[in-house]
């Protein structure tokens, strides 16, 4: 999604992909003030870093959540640029958004695996380990610490040779 701000409160003109964000065309949303266009929640956080650009004079980058058009609560990581003339003063703000749920939501659910994955490992009796393409370890369960009389953590990023030796 991309935009543009003429000030902190007015859009000058948006892309395709922010119309079907917001479920407009693009020229029913172009030059209008946030308050015509979002709800007046969402209009006032979108205000708030809008105000942080055009005061600091210089990018701003959030992660929000958004309605879309249909009213699902998306995560959006927004990066707003200003365009500075000669002066230095703001001429407008170059808008950036990219939709990170689906991201966030498989982040989420690639650490609660592994959150299961790590307590049934960290409880079993059976030594377990893994190894990176160096032969590196990247887990070693408790089991295995115990029976080399070493700590998960003196074995971690090293080599077999290095940490699970007699001589180690």
């Amino acid at each position: 999604q991309v935009w543009y701000l003429t000030d902190p409160d007015t859009y000058g003109a948006l892309n395709m992909a922010h119309a079907d964000f917001l479920g407009r065309h693009p020229r029913e949303l172009a030059h209008k003030r946030l308050e015509e266009v979002l709800r007046p929640e969402v209009a006032a956080v979108c205000r708030k870093s809008n105000i942080r650009v055009y005061e600091t004079r210089r990018p701003v980058h959030t992660e929000e959540w958004l309605p879309n058009a249909v009213g699902e609560k998306r995560l959006i990581a927004i990066t707003k640029t200003p365009k500075l003339d000669d002066q230095g003063n703001v001429e407008y703000v170059v808008c950036a958004g990219v939709d990170m749920t689906d991201q966030r939501q498989t982040e989420e659910a690639l650490r609660e695996s592994e959150k299961k994955y790590r307590l049934i490992t960290d409880r079993m009796a059976d030594t377990v380990w893994v190894m990176d393409m160096n032969m590196r370890f990247t887990y070693v369960s408790p089991s295995v610490a115990r029976m080399y009389g070493v700590t998960v953590e003196q074995v971690m990023g090293q080599t077999i040779d290095q940490s699970l030796t007699p001589d180690s």
